[in-house]
């Protein structure tokens, strides 16, 4: 049972209880009334009187008290409904603080994680510039070094840089072709054919052997590597080369078949076209149904 109901219950008995004394007390009264209106003795009907009045000032004393009680039970019923909602309020309150303190936390990390997003977008958006900036200045400095001799250590210079941030991405496709054409256009065929090796060699351990991308550098280290043939005069050298071009010409066209029509037109191979171990190679690949 509920408090409040506690005290109405209380309250309605106190209120019974009052009326039971009244009801009780009333024959007397009338009684006493009735005697005095119609006769007797004088005497013993103001000493009759006297006691019903000392009974009469009992009873309100009583009913007084039971007032006074009642009110304090209402009272008292009233403070504790208002401590209850008090006490609710509070709960509410502090429920309030602590969802507030809640989304503070979710607020503060949302903030925290959009500045470390933000951050790593400017960094991006940085390696992305300085990327196109370095390629842009190596190919600029190599087509300048090409009109004007003075100017090919710079040039070999900044192609270093290009060298340097393949170590970040190992896997460039752009980056390291751009760094092997590089080598290429400043005679060093060796360092590009290197170039490609290292792409391969990533490109591979990354599980993406047969991307097309490998069939390119497979083709592109077949030109570095006959232009580096032509280049060579130590006749115990060239047969090695021979056996690493016609094995990468073997990868490439096993990966893209559709490059081998250009082996007859493009100008990195001049040097090695004519050559019988060349026109065997082809011939081969031909018969392989390339």
């Amino acid at each position: 049972m509920s408090r409040e109901k506690a005290v109405k219950l209380a309250l309605w008995i106190l209120l019974a209880f009052a009326a039971l004394i009244v009801i009780a007390a009333f024959p007397h009264w009338f009684a006493s009334i009735t005697k005095s209106l119609w006769g007797g003795d004088s005497v013993t009907a103001y000493s009759d009187r006297v006691s019903d009045l000392e009974r009469l000032i009992g009873v309100l004393l009583g009913l007084s008290a039971i007032y006074t009680v009642a009110l304090g039970l209402s009272s008292w019923a009233s403070v504790q409904t208002n401590l209850d909602v008090m006490k609710e309020l509070k709960e509410r309150a502090e429920k309030v603080v602590k969802d507030t303190e809640l989304e503070k936390g979710k607020l503060e990390n949302l903030r925290k994680d959009y500045e470390t997003k933000l951050q790593l977008q400017d960094e991006q958006i940085k390696n992305r510039t300085d990327y196109a900036r370095e390629i842009a200045i190596v190919m600029a400095m190599i087509a300048i070094a090409l009109q004007r001799p003075d100017y090919v250590a710079h040039a070999e210079y900044v192609t270093e840089d290009l060298c340097r941030r393949r170590e970040k991405d190992q896997t460039d496709v752009r980056l390291n072709f751009y760094l092997a054409r590089a080598y290429k256009l400043l005679g060093h065929f060796s360092r590009a054919a290197e170039v490609m090796t290292w792409f391969i060699t990533a490109k591979i351990q990354a599980n993406a052997a047969h991307d097309s991308t490998v069939a390119d550098a497979y083709y592109n280290r077949a030109c570095y590597r006959s232009l580096l043939w032509g280049q060579t005069t130590d006749p115990k050298r060239k047969p090695f080369l021979q056996y690493l071009i016609s094995d990468d010409l073997r990868s490439c066209f096993s990966l893209k078949p559709s490059l081998l029509p250009d082996l007859e037109t493009d100008a990195d191979f001049v040097g090695v076209l004519r050559e019988t171990w060349f026109q065997d190679t082809l011939r081969e690949l031909r018969s392989s149904g390339f």
